[in-house]
């Protein structure tokens, strides 16, 4: 409930489909190529409800199922808003630690594979799938892999949530140090996220970009309006929103945060 809670959460997430339909509009009158739009939803869709930091329970406004609930329509939503647009989507979701099923003590239940996020996709794979119009839609879940790396128009790109980097020692004193020990583990280990050209992360909330030489690190702002908790500790909060960019050839440009 920090920050304006629900309502001010769920009214800006109303208008973002509308911005990102203006953004990609935008894109294409000044000569930019879309033939395939990607959506992706790089984890924490949902809060959850216990087991994540003190006081969850009491300051969480929705229970599961509702939450999961408000994720699968506002998706579903977009997709339908945007699909028309496009001649083919990808929607792709990777798991995540608010997505994990958790006891009231923080120990994580079950398996990588019973994570909300990608059963809300899954729900909406169904969905999507009973509507003629929207055939050309197309869905990556993974079964329990963190990470999902797809060749984007010439441009590999890995997405994960980046809480499994949690365990790297940061580099620079900065959240988005882990990530960089963790990637470049992954290529150390030649698992698929070493390969990539551009890694898209979520988690750490505040949006930034990272160059590191051929390799470009995009941390995702959050959609959440903010935390008391950690205003009080950084005495700042993240810009919320949506983050927009077009891949190619190897490259990511125009990025922007709708």
């Amino acid at each position: 409930r920090d920050c304006g809670g629900l309502e001010e959460t769920l009214g800006r997430r109303l208008e973002m489909p509308h911005g990102v339909r203006d953004r990609y509009r935008e894109l294409r009158r000044i000569g930019r190529s879309q033939g395939t739009l990607y959506i992706a939803d790089v984890g924490d869709i949902i809060e959850g409800i216990c087991g994540h930091y003190p006081g969850q329970t009491f300051s969480v406004e929705l229970n599961r199922r509702d939450q999961v609930k408000l994720a699968r329509r506002l998706l579903v939503e977009c997709i339908k808003l945007w699909a028309p647009d496009f001649e083919k989507v990808v929607c792709l979701s990777v798991p995540s630690n608010h997505g994990e099923l958790r006891g009231p003590a923080g120990k994580k239940l079950t398996d990588d594979a019973d994570d909300d996020g990608l059963a809300i996709m899954e729900q909406v794979h169904d969905i999507v799938r009973e509507n003629p119009a929207l055939a050309h839609v197309n869905f990556v879940i993974p079964h329990d892999e963190m990470v999902v790396v797809l060749d984007v128009h010439g441009t590999t790109i890995a997405w994960c949530h980046a809480h499994k980097a949690e365990r790297s020692a940061a580099q620079g004193g900065i959240p988005q140090g882990k990530v960089r020990s963790w990637w470049r583990d992954q290529g150390f280990g030649e698992l698929p996220a070493g390969d990539a050209r551009v890694l898209i992360t979520g988690h750490y909330h505040a949006f930034s970009v990272i160059d590191f030489g051929p390799k470009i690190h995009v941390q995702c702002p959050t959609a959440d309006p903010g935390s008391k908790w950690f205003s009080d500790s950084a005495g700042a909060n993240s810009a919320p929103g949506t983050l927009t960019l077009v891949a190619a050839g190897g490259r990511i440009t125009d990025l922007q945060v709708v």
